[in-house]
């Protein structure tokens, strides 16, 4: 290529460079605010407020594990209070903050995507995911914030880290002895060159993506699931005809790495634990308790059939977010077979296995799934519009003097380097006004703006009535309550999942921030602290609910000792209200909160004797709870 038209080349695609990356990011931010606006008006859910209220208590001084029981691991109660504390101790607050958050994932998926697949695959696929998560979150009230949402961001960065690690190593010479062809930066996946390079660990990206791990894990403990197709890729890594010496050496040596970066991520938290008092409590709940509260209500072999069924529905009902990354892994298995797809492709495996161990597949365990899926998304529409743009160029150059016919340069791209980014190439149309994928940027643009129409429609039409939805998932219930159609009340009424219901929750918590003073603390006997973060009362003791002292999966030995120290604490700090629920069977309790108190006679004595029945606060009609509210006997 001529240097003028070489030069020419580069500039247009370091225009390129940064006109994607806006497009993508942008885009994403754009579709985030445009989909999910509807949802900072949402009240929150049963799990939702549940963290809700540990962030709260957090900024009030209380201690998690010592001073309320949830068997989560506990960063997601700093994240929480964090929350709380930037965007206010509200419902409201959550909301922004969920959405805050997803905004910040977008340019790190970009990132890593970028890494993998090149610019325009990146831009398609944070595109995708920004309408696959906050469409989650908003057709389904009770999927924002949970501690999925905010697992995404740690193992995104945890894979990038060892992306790079990776490809620091590759980095020192040609390297395709692997299982697979690596993208390397500035260098072709040639399968010509099978020269063995010494396995060598690069300690920095390695530490960071282990300590990146841990903070997933400290998030939720399924993380460790989720993670396992990273692992697995780390262990594809061996190249073919080496030794398996040198390979399982670095092997340890990256495990070894990555375990010092995870205990960085984990020992800030033993340190807090044990300076208030709280490690064995720490270890016994969030440890000792997810085991089995995880198996409550499911069973694993009757989830992992019906998560298969579920998928293949989706498949045959050609849902797109299954059907699009299906064609990436067949287009790769035939045509680009890389370690960047498998990497992916692993962590997809990683992402549904941690929906299949939870057991109850609700929609938000599937958040998880929607970061490798808008990856091969993205993937798969960048290839696919490359082919078109291959094939568009691909013509015969004009006839010479001799009549001759002149073959045109080829129409395949120079090999992929890093990213599955193609060099400036001769095509026989290279001309900024006349070029290909790679001359102008009008044709990116322009299948940018039809992919990111087509996406934004289908996100449109899965929130607009009529499609199978509540009406509270759409804009047009939305816009009628803030144009005042509708009361603060009507639209709250849609807001019921099972057999929770939030308006007697509202209710509930207004009563009881009505008929106490601001140092006294109310007891709520069911499944929602959500009440008492509404009321702004504290609960007496370290059980916001009553599952750990009632869940048949609760070991009995456990129950009981749960049991007195619910009798000691109710003893020392006597609340004024206690709300017993009634109606709000679940499938970890079959009884509702009510009945279950024929299983606890010593809570029922107190609530005979020193309490008495003041009002019912009834359920919406044909759902949901009613809470009976007993006050302290003067």
């Amino acid at each position: 290529m001529p240097t003028a038209a070489y030069n020419r080349a580069m500039r247009v695609n370091l225009k390129q460079n940064w006109l994607t990356a806006a497009l993508g990011i942008g885009g994403g931010w754009l579709l985030t605010l445009l989909v999910g606006w509807p949802s900072l008006a949402y009240p929150l859910g049963r799990d939702n407020g549940i963290f809700a209220y540990t962030g709260w208590a957090m900024l009030r001084g209380q201690v998690p594990y010592i001073n309320f029981w949830e068997h989560k691991t506990p960063l997601i109660f700093f994240i929480y209070a964090a929350i709380m504390k930037l965007f206010g101790a509200t419902e409201a607050g959550v909301r922004v903050g969920d959405l805050a958050y997803t905004l910040l994932v977008i340019p790190f998926l970009y990132l890593l995507v970028n890494n993998l697949f090149g610019r325009r695959a990146a831009a398609f696929a944070v595109v995708t995911w920004a309408v696959f998560h906050t469409a989650v979150n908003t057709l389904y009230f009770w999927s924002g914030a949970e501690s999925e949402t905010f697992m995404v961001l740690p193992i995104i960065l945890a894979t990038y880290c060892y992306r790079r690690a990776e490809q620091q190593e590759a980095a020192l010479g040609p390297n395709n002895g692997s299982p697979l062809r690596t993208n390397e930066p500035g260098g072709a996946e040639s399968a010509q060159v099978s020269t063995l390079l010494p396995y060598r660990t690069h300690w920095g990206w390695m530490l960071a993506a282990g300590f990146f791990a841990g903070v997933a894990a400290m998030i939720k403990v399924t993380a460790f699931v989720g993670l396992s197709g990273l692992v697995l890729y780390a262990l594809f890594s061996k190249q073919r005809g080496g030794k398996w010496r040198p390979w399982l050496v670095a092997t340890l040596q990256r495990l070894g790495l990555a375990l010092l970066g995870f205990s960085l991520a984990v020992i800030p938290f033993v340190i807090y634990f044990v300076a208030n008092h709280a490690l064995a409590e720490a270890i016994d709940v969030s440890i000792v308790a997810n085991f089995f509260y995880g198996g409550a209500g499911s069973s694993l072999t009757v989830a992992g059939a019906d998560l298969l069924g579920r998928i293949g529905a989706d498949l045959i009902g050609l849902r797109f977010y299954y059907v699009l990354p299906a064609i990436a892994l067949i287009y790769a298995l035939l045509r680009e077979r890389s370690r960047a797809v498998l990497l992916v492709a692993l962590w997809l495996v990683g992402a549904f296995g941690m929906t299949w161990i939870q057991g109850r597949l609700w929609p938000y365990h599937y958040i998880g799934t929607l970061v490798p899926l808008a990856i091969l998304c993205g993937f798969i529409i960048d290839r696919a519009l490359r082919e078109i743009a291959i094939r568009a160029n691909a013509h015969p150059l004009p006839l010479p003097a001799g009549g001759e016919a002149r073959s045109a340069p080829s129409a395949h791209p120079l090999p992929l380097p890093a990213g599955g980014e193609t060099s400036p190439r001769a095509y026989a149309n290279s001309s900024p006004q006349e070029g290909g994928w790679e001359g102008v940027w009008v044709r990116p643009l322009l299948g940018y703006v039809v992919v990111t129409g087509l996406l934004l429609g289908l996100a449109l039409w899965s929130l607009a009535p009529g499609n199978g939805t509540e009406t509270f998932y759409s804009w047009d219930r939305y816009l009628q309550y803030q144009t005042g159609k509708i009361t603060q009340r009507q639209y709250y009424g849609d807001f019921h999942r099972g057999n929770f219901d939030y308006l007697p929750n509202r209710d509930a918590g207004e009563y009881i921030g009505a008929h106490t003073s601001a140092g006294q603390t109310a007891l709520v006997w069911a499944v929602d602290p959500l009440v008492n973060l509404i009321a702004g009362r504290l609960a007496p003791g370290r059980f916001i609910y009553n599952y750990p002292i009632v869940a048949e999966e609760v070991p009995v030995a456990a129950r009981d000792r749960y049991k007195q120290i619910f009798m000691q604490e109710l003893e020392r700090n006597p609340p004024q209200i206690i709300a017993v629920a009634e109606g709000d069977s679940s499938p970890i309790t079959p009884l509702d909160s009510l009945q279950l108190l024929a299983d606890f006679p010593a809570f029922g004595a107190v609530l005979t004797n020193d309490y008495h029945l003041v009002t019912e606060i009834a359920q919406s009609p044909n759902h949901g709870e009613t809470f009976l509210m007993y006050e302290r006997n003067h």
